[in-house]
């Protein structure tokens, strides 16, 4: 069944159900532990994990250690490699639609036999596909999560898009299985907001002041008033640990934030880390990345979004600020904003002796990054980019998530978010 037939042959309140209906006959078999097939779309596979989960409980840490279920997607679109899988846990249409047929209201029942619940929900697959491909994204089975796509429309017909098109499944199944107590420590209380970078990579290669007026001003921005107004110290701590074939990292963390704290919300401080990727293992290269100030730019950008954010909480905090020129002074980049998310080497509030903080992640974003962050959400910009490893480490010299991605993107409006105000 095609998309258009599956439109034609349903009303707009039947397709409602079917939707849900669909939605939940799949999560019914991936909670057996059964992969689902996806008719010419791909396969849902449940997957078991185990890890070590912190958790916060008033002055002590507690290790848990948690067993969970997640969903993830591969796609498939020949019925005969998806076979690979034995004959008798790999779930199939049939087996939805006879789930599914049982749980419709009676007068679908009477109007629909169980084949024609196969052939429909194979039309909702079909029009999944479709949207997918054409659009980038799909939240038809939002309860299962939202599909989306990179590098789709490439070639000349609907067919190659979906041949070159790699489809991810942003997950909202996270089933805790089991649980244990593995460790229960006291939270230290840090001297200073630098204490875990000086213990994990030395001391400091780098140590100076920022001035966020000033930054912000030169690329016309002006701090909230709440904001402070004067210079905050940085440190840098260089991170030689090679993975991947990667040099290694810069760490540029602020040490004033959590001893001033926002003073709109007094209980919730923070502290800004800028992960800069090096390129090679050259010495040279770090001097002249601690004299190019790039990275003055990123952490004033990132105190503009903490200082604009109309209280969300930190712990779910995703914003972006794009300012449509190129961040680097010394080098060419497409980098042009800044995404604001969590820390995530160190995700828990920490102590200090005056009170607690988070540590925040700023990374530099492409244009059309926050493009899609504004006809999106910046949280979905955030999955893009861990797809591709840009989530949490700045690069200057990457190319866009989006590069050979087409995107629908909305025309501004009049009234709404435009690329310089923060999303």
């Amino acid at each position: 069944m095609t998309p258009r037939e599956y439109r034609d042959e349903t009303r707009p309140e039947e397709r409602e159900i079917l939707r849900e209906v669909f939605t939940d006959a799949i999560l019914f078999f991936l909670n057996l532990g059964k992969p689902v097939y996806l008719e010419r779309f791909g396969i849902l596979q449940p997957r078991v994990e185990k890890k070590i989960k912190p958790i916060v409980y008033s002055t002590n840490l507690i290790h848990r250690e948690e067993i969970g279920q997640q969903v993830t997607f591969e796609k498939n679109y020949d019925p005969y490699l998806a076979r690979r899988y034995s004959e008798s846990s790999l779930v199939e249409m049939s087996d939805l639609s006879k789930w599914g047929y049982a749980r419709l209201p009676l007068d679908l029942q009477l109007k629909w036999t169980e084949q024609d619940v196969g052939r429909l929900f194979r039309g909702i697959t079909a029009s999944i596909c479709e949207e997918v491909i054409l659009e980038g994204r799909s939240t038809q089975l939002s309860k299962l999560g939202e599909f989306f796509s990179l590098h789709n429309r490439q070639g000349q017909s609907p067919k190659d898009w979906l041949a070159g098109a790699s489809i991810h499944l942003e997950s909202r199944i996270q089933n805790t299985l089991g649980a244990k107590i593995v460790r229960v420590v006291s939270r230290p209380t840090l001297e200073n907001a630098w204490e875990p970078f000086e213990v994990l990579y030395g001391q400091p290669r780098w140590t100076g002041e920022l001035d966020p007026e000033a930054v912000l001003r030169e690329i016309g921005y002006e701090l909230p008033s709440e904001a402070p107004r004067h210079l905050l110290d940085v440190c840098a701590f260089a991170d030689r640990t090679e993975e991947d074939g990667k040099k290694g990292r810069l760490l540029f963390v602020t040490n004033q934030f959590s001893n001033i704290g926002n003073k709109t919300t007094p209980t919730e401080q923070f502290e800004l880390v800028m992960q800069l990727h090096l390129e090679s293992s050259d010495e040279e290269e770090i001097e002249e990345v601690f004299s190019s100030r790039n990275h003055h730019t990123l952490l004033s950008l990132g105190l503009l979004v903490m200082y604009s954010r109309e209280h969300q909480a930190l712990e779910r905090l995703c914003r972006v600020v794009d300012t449509e020129e190129p961040l680097a002074y010394q080098k060419k980049t497409r980098l042009t904003g800044a995404l604001v998310s969590s820390f995530e080497d160190m995700r828990l509030p920490q102590l200090l002796q005056t009170g607690s903080f988070r540590y925040l992640n700023v990374v530099g974003i492409t244009h059309d990054e926050a493009q899609f962050a504004e006809e999106c959400t910046p949280q979905r910009l955030y999955s893009l980019l861990r797809l591709r490893g840009y989530h949490q480490i700045t690069s200057f010299h990457r190319p866009s998530a989006l590069m050979r991605t087409e995107w629908r993107f909305q025309a501004p409006q009049q009234n709404g978010i435009h690329q310089k105000q923060l999303h």
